[in-house]
């Protein structure tokens, strides 16, 4: 419930920031263009609506707000704040976190249910993800059903997270991973 508290106060933190930001400078179509997107059937959007990239920051700023700290990360874990910076670092990269200033958010898409462990296999892909790749892209990467991973006689498609909680091959995950 209190994680639940949290990403509403942070939903509506983060649509008090949009709303306050004012809109961005959009370049005007002439009326040539208008009438060719009129004539292709493409119809003009709600001016009042989100952006993408309104959409994008307020996923961004859910992210982190439902994120672990490093030390609630450590606590639900039961090892050290410094074993779990070491996982973030360079060299190991076992863990996916967010710096936030001086400090780690650790996103909870790596959690198994409950939150005390670790997705199995994460260790095994999360080094072949690019370091520079955008926190929501990795976290979308990981949430959204991959055609490249079906189970079932139906072949349906699941998410990174879901193949790897439910204990199957984790490097058919790690060769996907670098495609994020």
């Amino acid at each position: 419930m209190r994680r639940l508290r949290l990403s509403l106060a942070a939903a509506e933190a983060a649509v008090d920031h949009v709303a306050g930001a004012g809109p961005l400078a959009v370049p005007q179509l002439t009326d040539a263009e208008a009438s060719l997107l009129d004539g292709a059937g493409f119809k003009a959007g709600d001016p009042d609506a989100p952006t993408a990239m309104d959409r994008a920051r307020i996923e961004l700023e859910l992210l982190m707000a439902e994120s672990m700290t490093l030390a609630e990360a450590a606590k639900a874990l039961g090892v050290s704040a410094a074993r779990l910076r070491q996982r973030l670092g360079p060299s190991e990269r076992t863990l996916f976190g967010v710096k936030e200033g001086r400090s780690w958010r650790i996103p909870l898409f790596q959690f198994q249910k409950g939150g005390r462990k670790l997705i199995r296999g994460l260790e095994r892909v999360l080094p072949r993800v690019r370091r520079d790749a955008h926190p929501l892209a990795v976290a979308r990467w990981f949430m959204t059903p991959n055609p490249d991973l079906v189970v079932g006689e139906d072949e349906r498609p699941v998410t990174p997270t879901q193949w790897l909680s439910a204990g199957r091959d984790a490097d058919a995950v790690a060769s996907l991973a670098e495609e994020i």
